[in-house]
């Protein structure tokens, strides 16, 4: 049991936790025939079912002092056939079948920097969309394959 929950009680009306299956590897990597492959099993509990644990502090992000970056922002705003943009949420992804990027909104980010990183991070995925450069081509040929390989 981890340290931060080794003092906490759980409720007794919550369920048990899922359990997270983990695979250890032990021994020379190079000589296979010296590896032990360990499987380990951990229960885990949402925050919300213990008791006595503070929840971690969460970082704010910039609050209503975004500043846009005008060459990325020129990037954005000159893109042709762009994916819908959904500004909501706490993660960022690509969501192929709507052709849409989900990302929390720019104040909730650290900086500028990180919002338009993790934001172009997520429209390189969607290059891979069928109506745009690397859909054109079949998911299976080698070709796409080495191409989206190298994006990540």
């Amino acid at each position: 049991m981890l340290s931060s929950t080794a003092n906490a009680g759980f409720t007794q009306s919550s369920k048990p936790g899922p359990r997270i299956v983990s695979q250890i590897v032990q021994g020379d990597a190079s000589a296979w025939y010296e590896q032990r492959f360990i499987l380990r099993y951990y229960r885990v509990y949402n925050l919300d079912q213990c008791e006595g644990i503070d929840p971690p502090e969460v970082e704010e992000g910039i609050g209503e002092e975004f500043n846009p970056v005008e060459k990325a922002e020129a990037v954005l705003n000159n893109l042709s056939d762009p994916p819908d943009f959904q500004y909501e949420g706490y993660q960022a992804f690509y969501a192929p079948k709507p052709d849409r990027i989900s990302i929390p909104t720019k104040e909730s980010f650290r900086s500028e920097a990180h919002f338009y990183a993790t934001l172009f991070h997520e429209l390189v995925h969607a290059t891979g969309h069928e109506k745009r450069l690397i859909g054109k081509r079949s998911r299976r040929s080698p070709l796409c394959v080495r191409i989206y390989s190298k994006k990540n």
